[in-house]
């Protein structure tokens, strides 16, 4: 019975949003098998910018994100993370970023 009650209230929290986080940005990101290790020698900079098409942009080019990467919105001001959660820039920071340029879209090597 006990079990039965727990399934019910895990299953009734799943989805659920804590209404104090920080609204979330949705990344474009890529895929989980994209290759990590291998990275054109190019390089983008310029200042991570809010993008329309893939949520956060640098330079004024969209990026495709490394997978797992997040972003939020913190006090109107977009805040991007790696992986494991970690700060890697707020919005109008100067980036620096390898990859690829895909049509208008820049590729971002996730290492």
């Amino acid at each position: 019975m006990a079990a039965a009650v727990l399934a019910i209230l895990a299953v009734g929290c799943a989805g659920t949003r804590d209404p104090s986080a920080p609204p979330s940005i949705a990344l474009a990101n890529q895929p989980s098998f994209a290759p990590r290790t291998i990275c054109n020698a190019a390089m983008r900079r310029g200042p991570l910018t809010k993008d329309a098409v893939t949520g956060l942009g640098v330079g004024g080019m969209h990026v495709r994100w490394p997978w797992m990467w997040t972003a939020v919105q913190v006090d109107g001001q977009a805040r991007l993370y790696d992986e494991h959660g970690h700060l890697v820039a707020k919005e109008g920071d100067a980036m620096q970023i390898g990859g690829s340029a895909g049509g208008d879209t820049w590729s971002m090597c996730g290492d």
